[in-house]
């Protein structure tokens, strides 16, 4: 099973773009309740990666302790790389996608 994820984000600090996201994650359903747990106090609303990360990780170790596995946690940090242009967007995207095709040959893998 992997032990770790991949992802690119794109941050808008636009007014627009930002009312927009916030407006969406609060009518997000999460389960049986409107806008998740947190209403209309919901981090996604934030502007810093950081402020992203951990919301973002709180969210899933929520949902996998409630449905999956009790045991379930997270390194404390993460690595960030800001991808200057399309370019190093195509590497980065070509980088995940393979991931998972040479998870057998880490010799780390549990």
């Amino acid at each position: 099973m992997p032990d770790h994820l991949h992802g690119v984000l794109w941050i808008d600090h636009s007014v627009e773009n930002h009312l927009a996201r916030k407006g969406a994650i609060n009518r997000a359903l999460t389960r049986n309740n409107g806008g998740g747990v947190t209403g209309e106090h919901n981090p996604m609303g934030k502007r810093t990666l950081g402020e992203i990360i951990r919301y973002f990780k709180g969210r899933v170790s929520f949902e996998v302790h409630r449905e999956i596995d009790v045991a379930f946690g997270w390194s404390r940090r993460f690595y960030d790389r800001i991808v200057r242009d399309e370019v190093e967007l195509n590497s980065v995207r070509q980088y995940i996608r393979n991931n998972p095709i040479n998870w057998n040959k880490d010799k780390y893998q549990l």
